[in-house]
């Protein structure tokens, strides 16, 4: 399966002036499953696009759309703290579906605009699933979910997403509403 793709989405975002000052406002589009190097490629995409400029005026990269159905847990949390460390925005769209791992990276934003689908369900590894070594399994999940416990207190999200996200089965998922996003 593919990694993610990022793509420049928006080059005329209306939010720049109103965060920083900058008058090239761009916006990065997030689609496909979520792998280990993509936060790399989002930092390379971001750097490049805001380098370029348009005649000597500075460039910034304010939203990252999002449609993607996860992924690596461990990417998507690299990916949401770069997205908060460069002060980014974060929208799912009203036709977008952000899922699993994504609602991580959705997590990262400095603002977040869920218009779109919003899904979880638990973690879970590959590596371990169907293996039958209950006490690695039980080991993995538990320092994933304190991971994931650390990741979103940064975030300022409540644990209680965390716990909405255990509650579902991982072959399985649940569209949040509205107000619960």
């Amino acid at each position: 399966s593919a990694a993610a793709q990022f793509n420049l989405s928006d080059a005329n975002y209306s939010v720049c002036d109103k965060l920083t000052g900058e008058s090239v406002c761009i916006a990065v589009r997030m689609t496909g499953k979520i792998e280990p190097g993509d936060s790399a490629k989002l930092e390379q995409t971001i750097e490049k696009l805001e380098s370029a400029g348009v005649r000597n005026t500075r460039a910034r990269v304010a939203a990252v759309f999002l449609d993607s159905s996860g992924g690596s847990v461990a990417e998507a949390l690299t990916i949401g703290r770069f997205i908060r460390a460069r002060q980014i925005w974060t929208q799912v769209g009203v036709n977008d579906r952000c899922a699993s791992s994504c609602v991580l990276v959705l997590a990262g934003g400095v603002a977040r605009f869920p218009f779109g689908t919003v899904e979880v369900h638990s973690f879970y590894s590959p590596e371990v699933l169907g293996s039958g070594d209950f006490s690695k399994a039980e080991k993995m999940y538990t320092e994933i979910a304190e991971q994931i416990a650390a990741y979103l207190k940064e975030m300022r999200v409540t644990t209680a997403l965390l716990d909405e996200m255990m509650q579902i089965p991982h072959y399985t998922s649940r569209q949040l509403k509205f107000e619960e996003i």
